[in-house]
């Protein structure tokens, strides 16, 4: 049995790292590509980010007017039943006296 020399022990070091070299460039190259694409879908979200929270605060200014708005509405309709209650109440009073002078009790 012979003995292995510096120099084979060297070559087998540049044969071994070579391999190496070679298994982590397959193994990293899809590795490389993915991370690009997924760089880009970040870079998308980012953008899909910004446009929802414009449009989040867009929402929020149509909200406050509809708000305001409504309120507006609520009061005006409660002005307007309560003067038609008024007036019910006056007109049943009013019908009430004409009954009662016309002798046309119920």
């Amino acid at each position: 049995m012979r003995m292995l020399t510096k120099e084979d022990l060297e070559n087998i070091q540049i044969l071994v790292r070579q391999e190496v070299r070679q298994e982590i460039r397959q193994e990293v190259e899809p590795l490389k590509s993915n991370i690009v694409v997924l760089k880009d879908d970040t870079t998308f979200l980012k953008r899909d980010i910004v446009a929802l929270k414009d449009d989040m605060t867009s929402l929020k200014k149509d909200m406050k007017l509809v708000k305001r708005n409504l309120s507006k509405l609520t009061k005006t309709v409660d002005v307007m039943i309560n003067h038609f209650d008024v007036d019910q109440v006056k007109l049943e009073k009013r019908v009430k006296r004409v009954e009662n002078h016309l002798n046309l009790n119920d």
